[in-house]
């Protein structure tokens, strides 16, 4: 992943980018955790409060289809449904990868 919108907020600040880039990773790494742990308990509240805490870095991340796949979780568990197995794949392994591939991004 290249994160053009990223590097373009920065305007290719490279030091300014990579301090962010750190901070960003420190984010999605503790949203996982706290995502992972949201779903076990089923608290769909907190779902829906990092669903929202993660909508500009997803956006910035250029990563849609997780937007995506986090507000359905949402919605479902708002609505009442258990998160299927796959759900948390969709997200929680998903922000996992992310936070990967900012580490190994060279900015």
């Amino acid at each position: 992943m290249s994160f053009p919108l990223l590097r373009e907020a920065f305007e290719d600040d490279t030091a300014e980018l990579a301090d962010f880039a750190r901070v960003l990773q420190r984010e999605l790494l503790r949203a996982a955790q706290e995502l992972e742990h949201a779903i076990r308990s089923q608290d769909a509240g907190a779902v829906a409060d990092l669903k929202h805490k993660l909508k500009t870095s997803l956006h910035l991340l250029g990563d849609e289809q997780l937007k995506a796949n986090l507000q359905q979780l949402a919605t479902n568990m708002q609505a009442g449904h258990a998160p299927s197995p796959s759900a948390r794949e969709q997200v929680v392994d998903r922000l996992r990868r992310l936070v990967s591939a900012l580490e190994r991004e060279r900015w």
